[in-house]
């Protein structure tokens, strides 16, 4: 995993690997308005 470093998460997004193993990934805060799930931010 760290030879590739990066993915591209179906779901969720890019993943990336560091050389000390960490990952960085970034978090999507959402919200639910009027029934239906709405993007407010994406961190990272």
């Amino acid at each position: 995993m760290l030879a590739i470093r990066t993915f591209d998460l179906p779901l969720t997004g890019k993943l990336t690997f560091a050389d000390n193993h960490t990952v960085s990934k970034p978090v999507y805060l959402m919200e639910v308005k009027d029934g239906a799930w709405t993007q407010l931010a994406v961190v990272g």
